[in-house]
């Protein structure tokens, strides 16, 4: 086997809340951009060493003078937060909420590195989300402080309409915590 020896910092910039997945031979890392656009950047390795940017999810997530910085206005220190990135059945999932917005954001594409990417909005705040896919269920995990277990529709575009919308799971595990990453482990 051989063995390499990677010294941080592996990105030699500001890359806060990074999700990364594997697949095939490739690794993808999207990271935290808050108020910056275009937005959530798309990392490719092959290694986990050499990264490269390979685009953005968006060039702008909402359609207004603060996101676009027009009129005195802007969203410093807001916009999206902790990005999750997954994969399933062909599909790239990239989701956060933005706190100047109290919104959750769904995107999706089949093609991380040209797009396009597909987007829906899911009505109120996804505190630090991580998207987890099970036998055809999707579930969000988000919090802060609380964690919590929010039930999406299959497609991951709404919530799903008569599930349990949200189960805190401070109270049966006595636990306080926010950036929460949910992984299926398999065998």
């Amino acid at each position: 086997m051989n063995t390499t020896t990677i010294h941080n910092p592996v990105i030699w910039a500001d890359v806060p809340d990074p999700s990364v997945i594997r697949v095939g031979d490739c690794y993808y890392m999207i990271s935290t951009s808050m108020h910056s656009m275009p937005g959530c950047p798309v990392m490719k390795s092959k290694n986990l060493m050499n990264w490269e940017m390979v685009s953005y999810v968006y060039d702008s997530f909402e359609d207004n003078s603060a996101h676009k910085l027009l009129n005195g206005k802007g969203i410093y220190g807001k916009g999206s937060w902790a990005t999750s990135l997954r994969y399933h059945e062909g599909i790239y999932y990239v989701c956060f909420s933005s706190n100047d917005m109290q919104q959750f954001y769904v995107y999706q594409t089949k093609e991380i590195e040209n797009g396009p990417w597909e987007r829906f909005v899911i009505p109120g705040l996804h505190h630090d989300p991580s998207l987890l896919f099970d036998e055809g269920r999707v579930f969000v995990f988000h919090g802060n402080g609380s964690i919590r277990i929010t039930e999406l529709t299959a497609d991951a575009r709404a919530h799903r309409e008569g599930a349990l919308i949200s189960c805190s799971l401070r109270r049966r595990l006595r636990i306080s915590a926010f950036a929460v990453r949910a992984v299926m482990l398999t065998g």
